[in-house]
């Protein structure tokens, strides 16, 4: 049962390094088709269609999960045993990443930094973040509206 669904909205800085480089990326591709130069084109207009389904719609909180709904798919993060969750726009600060996509369509991946650890991230703008501490991971995500998810979660879950 979907409780209640948030959008996930592209912060500035993702935005625009969406545009300039999917921009870059399909002019080149077609500069590539004109000047007949398929070896390059084909790679580079793959890899504006091969990301772009990752990127993240919204977020819903169900009874034991959250719903991550992506352009074709939904991926579902478990939530028993949520531990704590909290709004914190500064969580990402000096993260690492050490396994994932960032800076087209969506902040992806694992990453590590000294506030949190190590964490997962499905994240649209490092502004919204919200932190799940789950049993064995913590997971960052980033709804339009923290505070109000968090809340909802929060009330949902016996947790800190």
């Amino acid at each position: 049962m979907v409780m209640n669904t948030y959008k996930a909205t592209m912060g500035r800085s993702l935005a625009t390094t969406t545009w300039i480089l999917s921009a870059s990326l399909v002019t080149g591709s077609a500069i590539g088709i004109i000047f007949g130069f398929w070896p390059i084109a084909i790679p580079l207009l793959a890899v504006v269609v091969c990301i772009a389904p990752f990127s993240i719609k919204s977020y819903s909180i169900t009874s034991n999960a959250i719903l991550i709904h992506r352009l074709f798919w939904t991926t579902r993060l478990e939530i028993t045993g949520l531990n704590s969750v909290y709004a914190d726009p500064n969580s990402m600060r000096k993260s690492i990443r050490t396994g994932g996509a960032d800076g087209l369509f969506v902040t992806l991946g694992y990453y590590t930094n000294k506030t949190l650890g190590d964490y997962h991230a499905y994240v649209t703008d490092p502004n919204n973040a919200v932190v799940l501490k789950l049993p064995f991971e913590t997971v960052v995500l980033s709804p339009s509206e923290p505070e109000l998810f968090a809340n909802e979660l929060r009330k949902q879950c016996v947790c800190a």
